[in-house]
């Protein structure tokens, strides 16, 4: 698990898609809205909080349905760097929870917004990694 911790500080401007995914699961594991907030579209964070009260819950809604509380370990899914002229991507987080024999893939899609990448739209599904 990287040993992150969200930071009001870390800067959005030139940050990697996947420097924004691990900056935004690290704020999500340290209940950091407001680094979330910042690492979202308006239009996402808009939806996450309309639907679900915040990006957090957004975010955990996932894992709480199927009663994964305990998190063991978690790593961003290695991929290769986007283009410079790619509008989208998707980044994945990898999740052990204690008490359950699967690895968990959860995808977060990203789109650069005024030349930075963030968080664009919410997913709020999880499937079983078999990587």
């Amino acid at each position: 698990m990287p040993l992150l911790s969200p930071t009001v500080t870390f800067s959005i401007e030139g940050a990697s898609p996947e420097d924004i995914v691990t900056q935004a699961f690290a704020a999500y594991m340290g209940n950091d809205e407001h680094t979330l907030l910042r690492l979202y579209t308006k239009e996402a964070a808009n939806i996450c909080i309309l639907g679900f009260g915040s990006i957090t819950t957004c975010i955990g809604i996932a894992y709480d349905i199927r009663g994964l509380e305990k998190l063991e370990e978690w790593y961003l899914l290695a991929d290769e760097d986007p283009v410079d002229d790619t509008l989208l991507v998707v980044e994945t987080v990898i999740t052990r929870w204690a008490g359950d024999d699967n690895l968990w893939r959860h995808d977060f899609i990203l789109e650069k917004v005024n030349g930075n990448w963030l968080i664009s739209q919410p997913l709020t599904k999880i499937d079983v990694y078999n990587g």
